[in-house]
């Protein structure tokens, strides 16, 4: 089963890796090889890329 997560706002590469509970790295990595997003640990991701991030690592995003 899917865990459910909401992201209604922006966020920084840290909290979003804290959110989906998997390392930063791994969240950089996912944003600059398939969305072709360079990010640092501090810099902000916008909702869009966040979203697909979550789906990616197997998370269910609620709107």
């Amino acid at each position: 089963m899917k865990k459910r997560i909401n992201i209604d706002e922006p966020l920084t590469v840290k909290e979003l890796a804290h959110l989906l509970d998997v390392p930063d790295t791994q969240v950089i990595k996912h944003l600059f090889h398939e969305l072709e997003l360079m990010r640092t640990v501090n810099q902000i991701v916008e909702i869009e890329a966040a979203k697909s991030v979550a789906i990616a690592f197997g998370f269910d995003v609620e709107s």
